[in-house]
């Protein structure tokens, strides 16, 4: 498993919104917040 580093271009589906309503997805068995993104965006 490669862990995603910090600035890292990666491409991911948003699946649910976290506590402070950041986007969070999946990428190869790692949490990923993304501040700004909606559930179903890529």
């Amino acid at each position: 498993m490669n862990i995603p580093e910090i600035d890292q271009q990666i491409t991911l589906t948003i699946e649910d919104l976290g506590s402070h309503g950041e986007g969070v997805g999946r990428c190869e068995g790692f949490t990923i917040f993304v501040e700004g993104a909606l559930p179903g965006e890529t």
